[in-house]
């Protein structure tokens, strides 16, 4: 029966936490070996990545040179997930006689996949295990595995060597690092339709390795732009150190109203992705505006007009601009309580109106000449679409004729003349045609003579005038009528005047006294 012995492998911890601290070996560095007759070479810096443990036979071993057997190992100290990666198990035989049936078996951590050995284990359970025969005085050994680990923390390496006698463990610690890309998306809540949707893109890398290229590259919703008119973002946001965080701003426009759900996935090397959502409400401000005014008035005249402003969309709209335009003949004389005149334009600032708001405004206008006048409303705002109305109004005119008859030597003697003036004035718009003057003679006097805008005609005692073609507006026309008075009275002088504007004749009576 062979006695075993059984020897504790020190344990190497070297756990890398996600502030960096430094590692420290557990065993003292080991003292410089005497000199030797060999040829110099340059000595091989340890590598700064790798952790280094050893544990010599017989124990206590004070340095690595002052033990029989010496196991060394060597792993890395920090890896990602999925990362292939090797480490090293050093076998010496510092004796000075042979050691027989020489055996190691290595116990391999939770999570790691071996997909590689430079000498042929055998398998048994979560253990490797070599026969590695007789060793003898200062024969090595290198045992090389390759593999990795699929999840990340501390993954610890445990190591047993038989000798004829249990060796004990040897212990190193490779910590398992690993990128984290957080990525969220500010809510913008409610917008306006053409106005800037403010968005802030929020990366942060929760991990404990740089992310490295992140990008955003998405495609909006149908309806919903870039500030500069894009239906795609592409942009990139760089690498991130662990625990960094970058904020980026973008600017969004709608192009229509609508919920608008916001899906994007940020990108990163290695395969890393993150994925943010958002949604925002996009309403309008819509204004509608119509207008009252009469359908026919005549030159001179006051034309009111009404104007309705309304807002009927679902958001607020302020700083809205009505304005009328006049055509040329109208001058305006009244723009209410809130309007200014400008020329022939009328001006209203109404500073807002919410939704389902609205307001009225009043003018007051007057025609200078017969036309259709075509007066044009308009309404606008930075927040909504502007808007117009149009409305007509006939503007006619008048032939209004005014007859003015005067005695001029009123009392007169009998067997002396008396003259009457007729005066006919168009205080109309429109020219009065054919105008005709009819004069009636009483029996108590006596026709002389006549003149002025046509010729007059005596038949019996009626006196008649040719008619005038045409008085235009504001124009006059006169005629004199000269008769003797031929018998004492209080006597009645008439005049009928018509024309194709008047439905009825105007009648005028002037009285005289003729006396003895």
């Amino acid at each position: 029966m062979r006695k075993r012995w059984v020897m504790l492998c020190s344990v190497l911890g070297l756990i890398i936490g996600l502030s960096g601290c430094a590692t420290k070996e557990v065993a003292p560095p080991p003292p410089k070996p005497k000199p030797k007759p060999v040829v110099k070479q340059k000595p091989k810096p340890k590598p700064m990545d790798m952790s280094y443990g050893w544990q010599g036979f017989p124990q206590p071993a004070p340095t690595p040179e002052s033990s029989k057997i010496l196991i060394e190992k060597r792993v890395p100290r920090k890896i990602k997930p999925g990362q292939q990666f090797s480490f090293t198990i050093d076998i010496k035989n510092n004796a000075d006689f042979t050691i027989t049936e020489l055996n190691l078996s290595e116990r391999l951590p939770a999570g790691f996949k071996m997909s590689g050995c430079s000498l042929s284990p055998r398998k048994k359970g979560n253990s490797l295990e070599w026969n590695l025969g007789d060793f003898r005085p200062g024969q090595k050994k290198q045992i090389k595995v390759t593999g990795t680990v699929s999840i990340p923390g501390a993954a610890r390496f445990f190591g047993n060597t038989d000798l004829d006698f249990d060796m004990g463990e040897t212990s190193s610690v490779v910590e398992v690092i690993m990128p984290k890309l957080d990525f969220g998306l500010s809510k913008p809540g409610t917008a306006i339709v053409q106005e800037p949707i403010p968005v802030k893109l929020m990366f942060k890398n929760d991990g404990q390795a740089p992310v490295i290229g992140v990008k955003l590259i998405n495609t909006l919703p149908k309806g919903l732009l870039t500030a500069e008119g894009k239906s795609k973002i592409d942009l990139e946001v760089g690498n991130l150190k662990p625990h960094q965080s970058k904020v980026v701003d973008l600017k969004l426009k709608a192009e229509k109203t609508g919920n608008f759900k916001i899906n994007m996935v940020a990108v990163a090397g290695e395969g890393i992705s993150a994925r943010a959502s958002t949604s925002v409400k996009v309403t309008e401000a819509k204004l509608e505006i119509s207008g009252k005014a009469p359908r026919k008035r005549f030159v001179g005249k006051i034309i009111p007009y009404e104007i309705n402003v309304k807002n009927v969309g679902d958001a607020i709209t302020k700083k809205v601009v009505v304005r009328m335009d006049l055509p040329e003949g109208a001058s305006p004389t009244s723009a209410g309580e809130d309007g200014k005149v400008r020329g022939r334009n009328l001006i209203w600032n109404i500073k807002s109106l919410h939704p389902g708001e609205s307001k009225k405004l009043v003018a007051k206008v007057v025609a200078n000449k017969i036309m259709m006048a075509r007066v044009v409303a308009s309404a606008e705002s930075g927040h909504s679409k502007p808007v117009q109305v149009a409305m007509v109004t006939d503007i006619a005119g008048i032939a209004a004729v005014l007859g003015t008859l005067i005695d001029k030597n009123d009392p007169v003697p009998v067997g002396e003349d008396e003259v009457y003036e007729l005066i006919v004035t168009n205080q109309g718009s429109l020219p009065a045609t054919k105008i005709k003057v009819s004069c009636f003679l009483e029996d108590s006097m006596e026709y002389v003579k006549s003149s002025g805008a046509s010729k007059g005609t005596m038949n019996g005692s009626k006196l008649t005038f040719a008619p005038l073609a045409a008085l235009p507006p504001q124009a006059k026309a006169v005629w004199r009528i000269t008769v003797k008075a031929v018998k004492q009275g209080d006597v009645r002088f008439k005049v009928q005047i018509k024309s194709d504007q008047l439905h009825r004749p105007v009648e005028l009576s002037e009285s005289t006294h003729f006396y003895e």
